[in-house]
């Protein structure tokens, strides 16, 4: 009878041990997976937000890149405007061309 008594609480201890233990172990895990749950919140908080900063920058180069083209086609055909009226910069001739060098070179 002292023998299955001492069974019996050994049996009893050790179920105690195993339930603690169990109980550490799942609120360990309940832990790990909150803090994990936590920081994963916290990472796409910050995606979120540095995804809206991207999209704001983008937006403002795309703005300052359309305003460079929009500055360099002018320029462009403010050029274009300037050689096609040639008698605004000068006679209108070309420079070291003569036409009579043509005729000349051809007789030659």
């Amino acid at each position: 009878e002292e023998s299955n008594h001492r069974y019996t609480t050994a049996v009893e201890d050790l179920d105690n041990a195993l339930s603690h233990g169990i109980e550490e172990l799942v609120q360990t895990m309940e832990d790990l997976l909150h803090s994990r749950g936590e920081k994963y919140f916290e990472y796409e908080t910050n995606l979120k937000s540095d995804y809206a900063y991207i999209e704001k920058l983008r937006a403002s180069l795309q703005m300052k890149l359309q305003k460079s083209f929009n500055a360099a086609t002018a320029y462009f055909n403010n050029l274009l405007q300037r050689v096609a009226q040639p008698g605004e910069i000068g006679s209108g001739e070309a420079v070291g061309c003569d036409d009579n060098e043509g005729s000349d070179s051809a007789a030659g």
